[in-house]
Parts: C-alpha cells; structure tokens; sequence
C-alpha cells in the first residue's frame, strides 16, 4: 500500500475522510496520520519528519515559518524531505468568513460554540446592553447595509484568492465558492465548509493522481458540522441568497441545537467571567464596523446639522481632539473607551472612503455621519463632511485624502 501524510489544520482530517470513500483510492493508500498543524509541539517533529520522508502522497495547505512554530513544521521545509517519485499536492486552509463577517475567535476562549465567537454578542456584554437588546440587534433585518454585506463578502473571497496566487496552490476553491455561495450554505461557520466543498477538493486530487473524480457523492457525512451558526437575516437579504436560512437555531458545543436566546445567555454568561474591557478592545481592533455597527444603533440615527472636519492628511490625535471638543461621543461610552473607540472608527472611516464616490455616507460609532463631497477621497480637492450625532462647530476644508 501507498503511505499517505497530510499536513492540514483540522480540515485534513475531513479530507482523507473524503479521500477514502473512493474505493479505488482506499485500495491504494493508507493514511499515516500527523497530528493537526495547530496541535503540534517540539515532540512530534520525529515523528513527522519520518512519515513525510516516507510518504508516496503528501497533501498539505501551505504552513509558513513562524516564531513559535518549528521550521521542520513548515511546508517548504518538508517537501524539501520527499524521496524522488512522491507526489505533492496542495490546497488552501478553507476560510470564508462572507457568510458571517462576525464570527471569529477570541484569544483562544471556548464558550457555547467552542472557539467561535459572535463579535456583535460579546461587543453588546462588554458594552453592557441587555440580553434583549442584544437579540433584538441581531434580529434586525438592518443589521448590515447591503453595501457592508457585498464589501465584506468580496473582501472574503478576494482574501482566498490571493492566498491562492501567493502560494502557488494546487487545487483552488475560490471560484467553486464564487459560483456557488448563493445557492446552498456552503460553511458551517467561517472554518468549517460543508460536504460539498471536501467533495470539491477531495474530487480534484483523485483527478489529480488519475483516478475517476465522480467517485465522490454529494450526499453523505458532513464532518465538520459539529459546531454550526446562522446567517443573520440582514445578510442573507442582502447577499440575495436562495437557500434557506433559519436565523435562530445553532448547532453548538456538547451536541447540542440552541436557539438564539440560549446562545446569547451562555455567551453573556461566559463573557461576565472574562475581562470585559479586553473583550471590547479585541473587538474593536479586530472588527471595527461590529462598534460602529452597535453604537448606531444605541443612537438611534443622526441629526441633520452638518459640519466640515479635518485639514489635510489629518490623524488620528486632531481627528479626536475635534470631536472631543463637539461632545459628539455616545452618552453609552465609558471614559475608558474613548481612545479605543476613537482608533477603531478612525480606522474603519479610512478604510470605507478609500476611492469612495460623491454621495457616499459612512457612519462612524457613537460619532456620528462622513459624507464624501466634491471629488473622491484620496485626490486632491476631496471634501469629507461630518453629520455629527449632536451639533458641532468644526469647519475646515479637507484639501486632501479625505482622512
């Protein structure tokens, strides 16, 4: 028998799952199994040199150099180590985050969906709304513009296939997804694809070594379903999806289907026994529109007086200072939060009005509405226009790139 060795995070493991189901691969290899990349330590090098240099078939996804992390655990070192003959294929760790912009982990905590974590939950405890009004946010069908839902989606995909390019990868999964996210759920949450996409793959690389790649079925197990989430409705309104979606019933930790309530409890419940103030920071940093996203909603809209701000290539210190002196800071925002808040929004302001057309509004959390006028950000001659959530007394002209 040929000696199969995959190098993967916790997808490699539903791989060869799917790998074997075709006979006519199961009668030819055998799996030499290494432990997940997230999970090896300095004793498993041993072992994983050997079996690499053994292997006939090494299915790996690209693993870089890193500190922390030994470099006989890197991909380039040990397909460096394959004996002449041995095939090496690669695919991309499966990440796709379009579905929900608003999950990901949390300095390693594990809580009611394991390491997934709902940014909007644990901003709404940090901030100390109520479970209620954190549900009712959630809920909301005006949760995402359609605009931030398209935005995050693409950056998703644009992010998958540009690791693709870089790392040279054997078999892609971008355009498979392109093609098919509308029409069924593809992701469990933003890690864990479904059966289809493994089929996808697993159908590729038989194809690759010369056997038959419609061995593989649709129906079937699906192995990485243990831990599922949601779509929230606003986006599935706004992604025009045709599947059907079922915005309150998770699959959690434990084997165990919640509805929304039960989640937002044990989550709020967990996050009351961490350090909220860190929670809220990691969020703003890691997700910013999630603040943005909450602190509009506290507000309740905006006023309608209007002034300019900003001279050019203003930064963050006078951007903080000015709204600072308009009192324009959410009455909800701890004293403690200004500055973190400040940098997120800022931030996440740039990154939005970035060639933005004339007519384009951006809020900004618990600050208030940019408005692009008069040319596009980033050319000379750009003029961004603040909406604060009270009246304010700044004007300058932005001559610049709309900062």
């Amino acid at each position: 028998m040929k000696k199969l060795v995959i190098l993967a995070n916790c997808q490699g493991g539903a791989l060869a799952e799917m790998l074997f189901e075709s006979q006519e691969f199961a009668s030819c290899y055998e799996l030499h199994r290494i432990p997940a990349v997230q999970s090896l330590t300095d004793g498993d090098v041993g072992n994983v040199v050997a079996k690499v240099s053994d292997a006939d078939l090494f299915i790996y996804q690209p693993v870089k150099e890193a500190p922390g992390r030994r470099k006989e655990f890197s991909s380039d070192f040990l397909l460096g180590l394959l004996k002449p003959g041995a095939l090496a294929i690669s695919f991309p760790s499966l990440y796709f985050d379009g579905y929900f912009p608003h999950l990901g982990s949390l300095r390693g905590l594990v809580s009611v969906l394991n390491r997934v974590h709902d940014y909007f939950i644990a901003y709404a405890c940090a901030l100390g709304l109520s479970e209620a009004a954190c549900i009712d946010l959630i809920r909301s069908e005006e949760l995402y513009s359609k605009e931030l839902s398209v935005e995050l989606l693409e950056r998703s995909l644009n992010n998958l296939k540009e690791r693709e390019a870089a790392d040279k990868i054997d078999v892609t999964v971008s355009g498979y997804i392109e093609e098919g996210y509308r029409s069924r759920k593809m992701f469990y949450q933003f890690n864990h694809p479904d059966r289809g996409v493994f089929v996808y793959v697993a159908s590729r690389i038989l194809e690759k070594i010369g056997f038959d790649s419609g061995a593989l079925k649709e129906g079937g197990s699906s192995y990485l379903d243990a831990i599922s989430a949601p779509l929230y409705s606003s986006t599935h309104k706004n992604l025009g999806l045709r599947f059907e979606n079922d915005p309150c019933t998770y699959s959690a930790l434990g084997d165990r289907q919640l509805g929304l309530e039960q989640v937002v409890s044990e989550f709020y419940a967990f996050y009351k026994a961490q350090d909220l103030a860190v929670i809220k920071q990691q969020v703003l940093h890691a997700k910013p529109f999630v603040g943005e996203i909450v602190h509009r909603y506290l507000n309740g809209g905006f006023s309608a007086e209007t002034a300019d701000l900003g001279a050019t290539n203003v930064g963050l210190p006078q951007f903080a200072s000015e709204l600072k002196k308009t009192g324009n800071l959410s009455a909800s925002l701890a004293q403690d939060d200004v500055e973190a808040t400040l940098r997120a929004a800022f931030s996440y302001l740039q990154h939005l009005l970035r060639s933005c057309p004339v007519g384009r509004s951006v809020q900004v959390a618990g600050l208030g509405r940019f408005h692009v006028r008069e040319g596009r950000a980033g050319v000379g001659g750009a003029r961004v226009v603040f909406v604060p959530a009270k009246a304010a007394v700044v004007s300058r002209k932005d001559g610049g790139d709309g900062r």
